[in-house]
């Protein structure tokens, strides 16, 4: 990816807030009224890496990012490769995983790689279907007018 080699003059911050944007709007119902779900991350770099899901029904958006970016990118001196994060998504549960940013690339689970996951960016974005694991209780967004 052409901004990545350029990542210092912003370009690709811009690019990235464009497309998470029009995610969010192609798929509004689920990130607006879909259950927050929590998702386990493990390995050494687990504490660097935060990983959701957005449920609703069947439908899910994973939502996996890097954080605490120093180790990964020399101090901000270097774009982070994606072998820079040792630790998986354990997405159980989740069947059918495909990336939306970027787009197009079938992932299988239960274990998902953060190395695979961020060969372009440190941040993915997947569509899914869900069934609960057995003994998961489904989780129930509460609106504010219920409150």
């Amino acid at each position: 990816m052409a901004l990545a080699r350029a990542w210092p003059d912003g370009r690709i911050k811009l690019a990235l807030t464009r497309a998470l944007l029009a995610l969010r709007s192609e798929l509004a119902d689920l990130f607006t009224n879909g259950a927050y779900r929590p998702l386990e991350v493990v390995g050494p770099d687990r504490r660097e890496i935060v990983a959701f899901a957005r449920v609703r029904e069947r439908d899910a958006v994973i939502v996996v990012t890097g954080r605490f970016f120093g180790r990964a990118t020399q101090e901000g001196r270097r774009w982070p490769p994606s072998q820079a994060w040792n630790a998986s998504v354990l997405a159980e549960g989740f069947s059918g995983i495909r990336t939306l940013l970027p787009a197009g690339k079938a992932m299988i689970g239960p274990r998902l790689a953060a190395a695979e996951l961020f060969e372009v960016l440190p941040i993915a974005v997947l569509q899914a279907q869900h069934a609960p694991v057995k003994g998961e209780r489904p989780k129930v967004r509460v609106s504010a007018a219920a409150k």
